[in-house]
């Protein structure tokens, strides 16, 4: 099971999708299961699975540095091979396009948007292959099987997105995604196989043939003229069906602005999108204390702080990068009598800067000294001013 891992698990339930839709989209074109067009696709499909699994980190480096004009490119090869099976009799491009497109898109589904598309893509073509399916056992058992294995790739994409980087790996996150997919298939299996039994048949509307509305193949292909009123019923849908796309991407517009002003996540400052690939996320460690000094070294230096601010509020600080030594210096020079004792900076000094420990008794004598400027100092600010003749 460990080397199967979780993108191995990712990978094999997409190939398991693409195999059920092309199963599907066989058994709508020609009624049964041929096997050897069904092993040809799982091959094709198996080998594009491989190679994403494989070299996932490199294409999606690839796909995530293109510009605008290579996307474009892109996107036009996938639809030129959407159309293909214009070209084929007996195919139908809204129901085998989706199949014939498969492959490349798989090939792409390195990142979980691109993951999503494949599993769009396939839902669609499982939808459009529905419609055209016999009305036997086998094919509910295949849209069953597609919908357990559609079901189990959707819970892969978080998995394997969100267990790597915080190390999950082993039989836990397998035995979730297992036990998560079975949750919720099994009411969802219920659900359709009622379906299935009690749903009307056309339902709502008259029953339409896939024929009627998909794009047949050229070669002999039947033509016929579309009467006024299925002219107007046809344009009534497009407008509807383009309303409701608009619709549907102004919600999700709307959606994406109000999640970005919650919290969305942005590309680190000096990243490019190439690189976003290799990126790990990880908790930053907290900040490192500041150092801080012991409890006779701080007690000396804040003894020392409370005779400077006792100068500084007559008006004598301090200047910028001044240490105190220079400070005591200069008060010799300007302030006749303001310096203080040289023990007092030279305490100062050991107790900042030097590599011995101060005893108790350094700080007992930084005390005395503090205690002795400090009077020294109210003594002279009480002293008569003498007058300026």
């Amino acid at each position: 099971m460990r080397v199967l891992g979780l993108w191995g698990a990712l990978y094999l339930a997409l190939w398991l999708v693409g195999l059920a839709l092309a199963a599907l989209v066989g058994l709508a074109r020609e009624g049964l299961l041929n096997p050897w067009p069904l092993a040809g696709w799982g091959i094709a499909l198996g080998l594009m699975a491989v190679l994403a699994c494989d070299q996932r980190l490199p294409l999606q480096d690839l796909l995530m540095g293109l510009n605008g004009r290579e996307k474009l490119l892109l996107w036009l090869m996938l639809g030129a091979v959407f159309l293909a099976p214009v070209f084929l009799e007996g195919h139908l491009v809204l129901r085998d396009g989706f199949l014939w497109v498969a492959p490349m898109v798989l090939f792409q589904a390195v990142t979980p948007q691109r993951v999503r598309i494949f599993l769009a893509v396939a839902l669609a073509g499982a939808w459009m292959a529905a419609l055209a399916l016999p009305p036997e056992p086998a094919g509910l058992v295949l849209m069953l099987g597609f919908g357990l294995a559609w079901l189990l790739a959707l819970g892969a994409i978080h998995f394997a997105w969100s267990c790597e980087p915080h190390g999950l790996e082993g039989w836990w996150p397998l035995f979730r995604l297992g036990l998560g997919t079975l949750a919720t298939a099994l009411p969802a299996a219920l659900a359709g196989y009622v379906a299935w039994l009690t749903w009307p048949e056309g339902g709502l509307h008259r029953p339409v043939a896939l024929g009627e509305v998909a794009v047949e193949a050229l070669p002999r292909a039947a033509r016929r003229g579309l009467d006024e009123l299925e002219l107007y019923r046809l344009f009534y849908h497009l407008v509807m069906a383009g309303l409701m796309i608009l619709g549907l991407l102004a919600i999700m517009w709307l959606a994406r602005r109000l999640r970005s002003r919650r919290g969305g996540s942005r590309l680190l400052p000096g990243m490019v999108a190439a690189e976003t690939a290799t990126l790990e996320y990880r908790a930053a460690r907290p900040p490192a204390a500041p150092p801080r000094l012991d409890e006779a070294r701080a007690g000396i230096v804040r003894l020392w702080g409370r005779w400077a601010d006792a100068m500084a509020r007559e008006g004598i600080s301090r200047q910028p990068g001044e240490t105190a030594r220079e400070f005591n210096q200069r008060l010799a020079r300007e302030q006749a009598g303001a310096e203080t004792a040289p023990e007092m900076v030279d305490l100062l000094e050991r107790a900042h800067y030097g590599a011995v420990q101060p005893t108790a008794a350094d700080l007992e004598r930084m005390r005395e000294l503090v205690a002795e400027e400090l009077s020294r100092q109210g003594l002279r600010r009480q002293a008569p001013v003498e007058p300026v003749e």
